[in-house]
């Protein structure tokens, strides 16, 4: 599965767990977790969508960046 395809399906996958509504309206550097848009346990959905359904290693790096932060760019460079 190329990056792309992995990339719409993570966007579907948020849509469902976040609501389409509020998906869409969070900006791509949002702290999500300061934001109360997601919590510890949709951050462990998310690490396993990532292992189970797009066969990827979550790079906790990556993801948090240098600004210890999560947010959609940081997830998405973890594709």
């Amino acid at each position: 599965m190329n990056k792309k395809i992995k990339k719409i399906k993570l966007i579907e996958f948020l849509k469902k767990k976040i609501g389409k509504k509020k998906f869409e309206s969070i900006l791509p550097n949002q702290n999500l977790l300061n934001d109360n848009i997601i919590d510890s346990f949709d951050l462990v959905e998310i690490h396993l969508f990532f292992e189970e359904k797009l066969n990827t290693k979550m790079n906790y790096k990556k993801l948090l960046s240098v600004n210890n932060k999560i947010t959609l760019y940081n997830i998405y460079k973890c594709l």
